[in-house]
């Protein structure tokens, strides 16, 4: 199973931060930054800690769309929940939208779970 969180028309030279919490039970996260361009190579990719503690992108431009793929493998052997939280943060500072989240469950021997984040920027 998977989740899709958009925005659309971000204003240019904003950030994206997101953040995965757990609600219980062990996981591992890893997040997956892409510009769309023509390839499927990653532009960064980030760890468990960085993504518990909130990562923050750098300048998304306008000439480019993205998507960042948050992936989720659960270990627990019940069910156990963990939340991804996406914010586009304006260049002033303020919030662009609404805080975005993903409540994802799961067990260990499921598949993982992947939240995409689709950022399309303003014209």
């Amino acid at each position: 199973m998977s989740e899709l969180v958009m925005f659309n028309k971000v204003p240019d030279r904003s950030r994206l931060n997101v953040q995965v919490t757990p609600a219980g039970g062990p996981y591992a996260a890893a997040g997956i930054f892409y510009t769309f361009a023509g390839t499927h190579v990653p532009d960064v990719q980030w760890t468990d800690a960085e993504l518990q503690n909130g990562k923050r992108t750098g300048q998304l431009l306008k000439t480019r769309d993205y998507a960042v793929d948050v992936i989720v493998n659960f270990a627990s052997p019940a069910n156990t929940s963990a939340t991804v939280t996406a914010r586009v943060e304006k260049p002033d500072g303020s919030n662009y939208g609404t805080v975005r989240t993903a409540t994802v469950t799961g067990q260990n021997g499921g598949p993982p779970i992947t939240v995409t984040i689709i950022l399309v920027m303003e014209s």
